[in-house]
């Protein structure tokens, strides 16, 4: 288990800067849709097994979820890790999402690990996030509810 996750981590730390997942951050949904995603309004998922082009990195990811801006930019990736073993998956998601970091430590991106339940157990989820995209984007739909609620009160009122 050791070697695994040695080896993981040495062969993240050459391959992880080859920029796939930095090269999402602002694609559009015609980009995501020609290199393999099905997109919805809200997100594009794919399940695309050659992220890296290293086995034991792309057999790590189960399929990465991008989620896009208003301004049809992406912002978020959403990286979902393969289930299998609940201890062992602990440590590797740990290792994976650490070698991630460590590559990607002078970016300006944002790495989160996390869990997230569903009807089949804990899943694994790694997202990476552009903040000033982000951030961009959650003021832009505080704008839009606030007008929208506004609206409707000066509509309400004048029932």
């Amino acid at each position: 288990m050791k070697k695994a996750l040695l080896f993981l981590a040495l062969v993240s730390h050459i391959s992880l800067s080859a920029g796939f997942l930095d090269d999402l951050i602002g694609k559009d949904k015609a980009f995501l849709e020609a290199n393999g995603f099905k997109c919805t309004e809200f997100s594009c998922v794919t399940k695309d097994q050659n992220y890296f082009n290293i086995k034991l990195l792309d057999s790590a990811i189960e399929y990465v979820e991008v989620y896009s801006t208003d301004k049809d930019e992406v912002y978020r990736v959403a990286l979902y890790l393969y289930q299998n073993d609940k201890l062992k998956n602990k440590e590797m998601d740990e290792a994976f999402f650490k070698a991630l970091q460590k590559i990607n430590e002078k970016s300006k991106l944002a790495y989160d690990l996390s869990k997230i339940s569903d009807k089949f157990g804990n899943e694994a989820l790694i997202t990476i996030t552009d903040i000033k995209k982000a951030t961009a984007y959650v003021n832009t739909l505080r704008d839009t509810y606030s007008e929208s609620m506004k609206q409707y009160s000066e509509s309400g009122s004048r029932k």
